[in-house]
């Protein structure tokens, strides 16, 4: 089902009701309690978001008919189209489109607006009503989906990914995808940075020894003999 505005209005509504009431009378307990499920309705609100804007720069690419959607609304690019509607940094809607990229179906689009095929974009399979198609970075699509992951952390996340992804087998990097997602759930965004910058530079070390290892073994043959004295 595709997502509607009215949909989003009504749920704009319920919070600006909430955000009306008075907090001053929660107990510690329940003032607690309230800023946890809030934190992940903001989460989750941020997940939405992200995959908005990122859907936003896949259609904005200067590479496209008329210099693509940013262009063709007036905007030099979907930076700057993103951060006149929420109010908020260009680097803020960069920081947007990047963990949109990881939330956004891996399927064909078409080079001249951008748009998804009809039919690639269909759930994952039975069972699943709701859930979008494959994504790049299925665990931290999961985990954000989930309201478990902050848009700043599936940015950095992916963004560190990005950098190895297409010079490591894709098990190896699902692997790296599926640890980190586990760590970041408890983190801040300044502790995954450190996190993810730590595991990329292993990450690297080990695919440096790997790589060695191919060359030595490549360079050296091993020879014997049969039992009738061939090579």
């Amino acid at each position: 089902m595709a997502i509607e505005t009215a949909q989003i209005t009504q749920v704009s509504d319920l919070v600006s009701s909430l955000a009306r009431e008075d907090v001053s009378g929660l107990s510690h307990d329940e003032l607690l309690d309230v800023h946890a499920a809030v934190a992940r309705l903001g989460r989750l609100t941020g997940t939405l978001q992200a995959r908005l804007d990122g859907e936003i720069g896949q259609r904005s690419k200067a590479s496209m008919a008329g210099g693509g959607l940013a262009r063709g609304v007036g905007f030099g690019d979907a930076g700057k189209l993103i951060s006149r509607v929420t109010g908020g940094s260009q680097a803020g809607a960069r920081r947007s489109m990047e963990a949109g990229d990881a939330l956004l179906p891996v399927a064909p689009r078409d080079p001249r607006t951008g748009v998804v095929a009809a039919d690639a974009g269909s759930p994952v399979g039975p069972g699943s009503p709701g859930q979008p198609a494959a994504t790049k970075y299925p665990a931290v699509a999961a985990a954000a989906l989930a309201g478990d992951l902050s848009v700043d952390a599936v940015g950095i996340i992916s963004s560190g990914l990005n950098t190895v992804a297409d010079r490591a087998p894709s098990d190896q990097v699902h692997a790296l995808e599926r640890a980190l997602v586990a760590q970041a759930k408890t983190l801040t965004a300044q502790e995954v940075r450190r996190m993810v910058a730590r595991a990329i530079a292993r990450f690297d070390e080990q695919g440096v020894r790997e790589r060695e290892r191919r060359n030595r073994d490549a360079r050296y043959l091993t020879w014997s003999e049969d039992h009738t004295g061939m090579v």
